[in-house]
């Protein structure tokens, strides 16, 4: 059973690791812009991260086998699309519709793994995540990079295709059905407040992405940030009102879980914009292939399997939460070295900054999570493993918009398109290219320590009281 939902887990990040390599190349295949490209990405992670906590409800209530299957089959047909797509509009369409399959997969696969092992593995069942998390890190960059340079892009989703539809299969076969189907649970999901996440997500990540098109000033941007504001205040209004709520508010009250949700956005913003960055700095500056972009990314990706596991073993002793922070200051230290480079600093620095944050990423993934699922009981294991997917997406692509709007903006006051064509591109471009992401990883370092140091802060408030007893 685990070994079916962590195969699962592991195509995904196949996937989107494979396809991050690829991303200069399409961007040349179709001439597109960076803030038009990134929406191969964001339009993908942002289907999962609005409809995470729905799936998850939906789960609990219908039944995960279920979900867990209708979504993977969603998948490979989206990969599919992918491959076919005759022009960059429809393989965002496509891609978002992959994302919407990955929410119905990743709400409900760990919850089944956790059902059959038991609270007290916890963190063994998701340290073995991270591990093939790693794994899949490892074969997608590089296997997308040699698919990329000796094929063509698009035998990426054929692949991941096939691979998807073998664990539809595998799990029909080996899960068992987790509940009934119930005639009134149509009438007990919460239509409204899936709805209003929903549409406050794409509103926030409208506007974020639009900003650098249209401009910072244009009413279109204030428009799309008010009406996410307005569509969030109506959620929590709702929210607190529903007879049956997709998102009980009362969970927040946690300290453990509401510090987790915060962390595990603010780091994965950083990890989803380094990801993002580093193949067109990889590409257009240091003039590597798509093979030797896609290997360039293989150290930091061993680091992740190696470190995942034990990691998650480690927090079941030692606390998750102190394992979890020093992930994040692992992390913040990888920014570091990415902060003090230069465009002649060659590939060595980059792969070093991207191990040390990979590093940080393993250590902090598995006792985050446990973390935020220590915090609630079984009965709400579907919302969680929902909202620990959805911080981590939310984070994804918050992280790509904003890296993206800044790199663009940048470049643009300096009177230049943000396209970046590795075979053309001038060195006005290049450093104006270097200049936004170091604005941008400014920026991240700044959010990661300011959470952190939120988290610090508010824990040993909360533990003053005992500690001054010990």
């Amino acid at each position: 059973m685990l070994t079916t939902v962590v195969a699962g887990t592991g195509i995904s990040v196949v996937d989107a690791s494979a396809a991050t390599v690829a991303l200069p190349t399409i961007a040349a295949w179709y001439g597109a812009d960076l803030p038009t490209v990134q929406w191969i990405m964001t339009g993908n992670l942002l289907a999962v991260a609005a409809l995470l906590v729905p799936m998850g409800r939906l789960g609990d209530l219908v039944g995960r086998k279920r979900l867990f299957v209708v979504g993977f089959a969603l998948f490979a047909a989206a990969s599919v699309a992918a491959a076919l797509s005759p022009g960059i509009g429809v393989l965002i369409s496509a891609r978002i519709m992959a994302g919407i399959g990955a929410s119905m997969a990743q709400a409900n696969g760990i919850p089944i793994a956790l059902n059959h092992y038991g609270e007290d593995r916890r963190g063994y069942v998701l340290g073995i995540q991270m591990g093939v998390v790693g794994l899949g890190g490892i074969t997608g960059p590089a296997l997308g990079g040699f698919i990329t340079s000796f094929i063509n892009w698009q035998s990426i989703f054929w692949v991941t295709a096939a691979g998807t539809l073998l664990v539809c299969l595998a799990a029909q076969l080996v899960f068992r059905a987790t509940g009934q189907r119930d005639p009134q649970a149509a009438r007990r999901f919460d239509w409204w407040g899936a709805l209003l996440s929903a549409g406050f997500l794409v509103a926030l990540l409208a506007a974020l992405t639009s900003g650098p098109r249209v401009g910072w000033s244009h009413p279109g941007f204030w428009t799309g940030l008010i009406l996410a504001a307005c569509l969030l205040v109506a959620f929590i209004v709702w929210e607190k009102r529903c007879r049956h709520p997709m998102l009980e508010l009362s969970m927040f009250a946690s300290p453990l879980f509401s510090l987790g949700v915060l962390a595990s956005v603010a780091h994965f913003m950083s990890m989803s914009s380094v990801r993002f960055l580093v193949p067109f700095h990889l590409t257009a500056v240091e003039k590597l292939s798509p093979a030797q972009v896609g290997l360039a990314l293989v150290p930091a990706a061993v680091v992740i399997a190696t470190v995942g596991p034990f990691a998650g073993r480690l927090s079941d002793f030692w606390g998750a939460r102190r394992v979890a922070n020093l992930g994040m200051i692992v992390t913040a230290g990888g920014l570091m070295v990415l902060l003090g480079l230069n465009p002649d600093a060659g590939t060595g620095p980059v792969i070093g900054a991207l191990m040390l944050m990979a590093l940080g990423g393993a250590v902090f993934h598995a006792p985050n999570s446990s973390s935020i699922m220590g915090a609630l009981d079984q009965q709400r294991l579907g919302v969680a493993a929902g909202f620990i997917s959805l911080s981590r997406n939310a984070g994804n692509v918050i992280g790509v918009a904003l890296t993206a709007a800044l790199v663009s903006a940048t470049m643009a006051r300096r009177g230049l398109p943000p396209v970046l064509d590795p075979a053309a591109s001038d060195t006005p471009t290049l450093e104006a290219f270097d200049q936004g992401a170091q604005v941008v990883i400014t920026v991240l370092l700044v959010i990661l320590l300011t959470v952190l140091l939120s988290i610090l802060w508010t824990l040993s408030r909360k533990s003053a009281p005992t500690g001054s007893a010990r």
